[in-house]
């Protein structure tokens, strides 16, 4: 797999520091996700392209057994700093394959633009 780049929003520890605050889920964008949980009676929720974890952190404080994933070390070192029970792993939607306890799960989701950087021309 070739190495990530990715742009200075996830990757220099300036922009990161302050991607929370500039990057905020909208009201319904979040209550959207939240709602979709408890209608599918969702238990446990993997978030794909979690970034800095708001909205992952969000599922958790609701009692979701939550894995947040994330390629950007960058913004996992704010996620980390979280005080939840979110399971953080750094990596891509592919690093599944390598978690067999992590393969079953209710809810796979991806919010704001992270759908944007699923593939590169050389990813495969």
């Amino acid at each position: 797999m070739p190495t990530k780049k990715y742009i200075a929003e996830f990757s220099d520890p300036k922009l990161v520091a302050i991607y929370n605050t500039m990057n905020q889920h909208s009201p319904s964008e979040k209550r959207f996700y939240l709602d979709f949980a408890a209608e599918i009676a969702a238990k446990k929720i993997v978030d794909v392209g979690c970034g800095t974890g708001m909205l992952t952190i969000a599922l958790a404080d609701l009692g979701y057994q939550t894995i947040g994933i994330e390629p950007a070390k960058e913004m996992l070192d704010v996620a980390w700093q979280s005080e939840s029970k979110v399971k953080w792993i750094e990596g891509d939607a592919l690093v599944l394959n390598e978690q067999k306890e992590e393969k079953d799960f209710d809810l796979a989701i991806m919010s704001a633009h992270a759908a944007q950087f699923l593939l590169e021309d050389d990813y495969f």
